[in-house]
């Protein structure tokens, strides 16, 4: 490992950490790649000036693309995933309220029948704005018969659109 510390240019440095994995197989110890790896990006490339930064990012991808990942980067990952995650649920659940209280205002307004039929367009609606449309027919509409028929342009227009 001596070899790497001593690489007198970015070029023989990138060269030397493209031969890591037969060095480390060679010696029995191919699971000690990727903290070689982050050692080589993170120190050794900082030698080189331009050309390390160059090599630094060269190694990055490669790295990114294998597959390994630092501990920190791995962490950091998952934070993103699960951030992501409750982002998506918390739209799911808050979709899901949207649609409850609109079947209860329709129900309310029109009675059971007319909740009954506006529930399969309620099921069928993802984008809040198309919910809150349904809301509004059912302050706007004056009979059952008016809300429906508003209701089935929207579910047209959502379903074509």
């Amino acid at each position: 490992m001596a070899r790497f510390e001593q690489a007198p240019t970015a070029e023989a440095l990138e060269e030397l950490a493209g031969s890591l994995d037969d060095r480390l197989e060679a010696i029995g110890e191919p699971g000690l790649d990727a903290p070689f790896r982050t050692w080589i990006e993170l120190v050794l490339t900082l030698r080189h000036g331009s050309k390390g930064e160059q090599l630094r990012r060269t190694l990055r991808k490669a790295r990114e693309e294998k597959g390994t990942m630092t501990l920190i980067e791995r962490a950091r990952k998952w934070g993103e995933e699960r951030d992501q995650l409750w982002l998506q649920r918390g739209r799911q659940e808050g979709v899901e309220r949207h649609r409850e209280m609109v079947h209860r205002q329709v129900s309310r307004r029109f009675g059971a029948a007319a909740a009954e039929k506006v529930l399969p367009l309620l099921g069928r609606l993802t984008d809040q704005e198309d919910i809150v449309a349904v809301a509004d027919a059912v302050i706007e509409c004056a009979t059952a018969e008016e809300f429906l028929r508003r209701v089935d342009a929207l579910g047209k227009r959502a379903a074509a659109g």
